[in-house]
């Protein structure tokens, strides 16, 4: 079969004739009508759920940036948690100090925390690191204790304490 006679044989099945009734072509256009709407349907879901999903993906993004969000030591709300009516900005001045001082055996550590036990030990922490610097050393057993502290509780829930240490004894 050459290709002219196969092509003539696609063109004759094509010129076929169709024969659609009246109710036919009435049920054809109601069932496109039909899915048209039920694309629609679909489409409005499927917008409706993804609206959803962004809602709660922005809530949860807002969650997570209000539980990650550093507090700014020198926040002006930050409240001390005993009236001592010591402020934030004069404790950590003169402390600071105390640290710059290579032959007081003090040293000052502050930390943040979402619970108060947990930023008085990053804080006595910290300055029990402040000590062994001052000392010249990377490893030590040492004794400290408190000498004063102030905690202060910031607007976002979260503390912050600052801590004085003494070295009381080196092994």
């Amino acid at each position: 079969m050459g290709p002219f006679l196969f092509y003539s044989g696609i063109y004759s099945i094509m010129a076929k004739k169709l024969v659609i009734t009246e109710s036919q072509l009435r049920r054809m256009v109601q069932n496109e009508q039909l899915l048209k709407g039920l694309g629609q349907k679909i489409k409005s879901g499927v917008n409706a759920g993804l609206d959803q999903v962004k809602t709660g993906i922005n809530k949860v993004a807002t969650k997570v940036a209000d539980l990650t969000q550093k507090p700014q030591p020198n926040q002006p709300d930050a409240q001390p948690t005993k009236q001592s009516g010591r402020k934030y900005e004069e404790v950590k001045a003169e402390w600071t100090k105390i640290n710059q001082n290579m032959e007081d055996m003090r040293a000052f550590g502050e930390a943040v925390g979402q619970t108060h036990s947990s930023a008085v030990m990053a804080a006595q922490f910290n300055a029990r690191v402040i000590l062994l610097k001052k000392m010249g050393k990377e490893k030590a057993t040492i004794g400290s204790s408190p000498i004063d502290e102030v905690t202060f509780e910031l607007p976002n829930g979260n503390y912050q304490h600052l801590v004085l240490m003494q070295l009381t004894k080196q092994y």
